[in-house]
């Protein structure tokens, strides 16, 4: 952020960096970093005393912050808890920018700095690699830029990649589709993209593409079903001002764009997308299709039927289905849905996102296990 809000208390040394996200506001000096919870006022902050003073950034997640200097960074939580110290080491003599950075909950990434093809994670909460794990995560070129999905569950966490080329791509970090572990695969979602951030509160994406906003509901549908994609994007012309912008922060029903000039413009987001993602977070079905009926907007039916598809609640996928018009996914839904529930009807909800040679060993496996049920 480009502006220190005037109603901080004052704060003695100098001020090398600040961010606000997540309801919190972070200052960042030579010798501390203070910690403001916006909704507990500003007067008692959080204030944590850094042994050396080769700090020069912090990067904000959900609960975590990380705190980067030349000797490598350290994780705090937002109470002021020291958590870990990654084992890793910077090789470059330059600043580490803060997009090479990201954090959730859970997982640290980090932009190897020796090879930018490859991206490092790392647990939060002991700060021990997760290769072995996870598995590393290598890029065909250089990676850029790098975000973290925000809202996580202990089976799903995404990321989200702007490589030299300004593609941007996601892949899973830690992922299960319908109960079954799959190998992780980058999928493209767009072009010429200049910055991206996450929903803070929940799986949305804004990106900036050119002289447009463009808004992807559901991200990860190329882990549901890639057709379904298309659906869930929109597109927003912001004109010229935007070329040398960055998204800044999404959260709720606008998302913050900083320009060149260091002024802010604030884009809304299509109304009820973000009490979509809350009522299906928590099943209730029937409100989300009573929401999707009111509003009566395409891309909130396609978020509904992936939602129904990913959560395996086939009645509310078909609702959405029959209001896109999807007619040949509603037939093969519709058919699905007379199977009863359990491995055979889920590794067949799958089969449109894997390779022929899976789709063919998928087709033998739940003909196998329908004839002995």
């Amino acid at each position: 952020m480009s502006h220190c809000p005037t109603n901080c208390p004052t704060i003695s040394g100098m001020i090398i960096n600040f961010d606000i996200s997540f309801g919190t506001i972070v200052v960042l000096t030579r010798t501390q970093c203070h910690i403001y919870c916006v909704n507990a006022g500003l007067d008692n902050p959080i204030s944590i005393d850094l042994k050396e003073d080769s700090v020069y950034n912090i990067v904000l997640g959900p609960s975590n912050l990380a705190v980067i200097g030349w000797n490598g960074l350290r994780v705090y939580s937002y109470q002021g808890k020291y958590l870990s110290s990654p084992n890793y080491q910077f090789t470059s003599s330059s600043k580490i920018c803060s997009h090479s950075i990201t954090i959730g909950d859970n997982v640290l990434a980090i932009v190897d700095d020796s090879d930018a093809k490859v991206v490092r994670l790392f647990s939060c909460e002991n700060g021990e690699p997760l290769e072995k794990r996870i598995g590393k995560i290598t890029h065909e070129i250089n990676v850029k830029q790098i975000y973290l999905s925000q809202m996580t569950s202990a089976n799903e966490q995404y990321l989200l990649m702007i490589d030299a080329k300004e593609n941007l791509f996601i892949r899973p970090v830690i992922a299960k589709y319908y109960g079954q572990e799959e190998e992780c695969k980058s999928f493209k979602l767009g072009t010429h993209i200049k910055t991206a951030a996450w929903d803070e509160k929940g799986s949305m994406v804004c990106c900036l593409e050119e002289s447009r906003a463009i808004f992807y509901y559901f991200p990860t549908a190329p882990f549901v079903d890639v057709d379904l994609l298309k659906e869930t994007r929109e597109t927003i012309d912001l004109g010229e001002t935007i070329k040398c912008a960055k998204v800044e922060s999404m959260c709720h029903n606008r998302c913050v764009v900083a320009l060149q000039n260091e002024s802010i413009i604030h884009v809304p987001i299509s109304e009820g997308h973000s009490l979509l993602n809350e009522l299906a977070s928590v099943g209730a079905w029937q409100k989300c299709i009573r929401l999707c009926q009111f509003r009566n907007n395409p891309t909130m039916w396609a978020v509904l039927a992936l939602e129904g598809i990913r959560q395996d609640e086939l009645a509310a996928a078909e609702s959405g289905l029959l209001a896109i018009k999807a007619v040949e996914k509603l037939e093969h839904l519709r058919s699905i849905r007379k199977m009863p529930k359990g491995e055979v009807r889920s590794r067949r909800l799958s089969i449109r996102t894997r390779s022929f040679v899976e789709f063919i060993s998928l087709l033998i496996l739940s003909s196998l296990s329908t004839r002995t049920a």
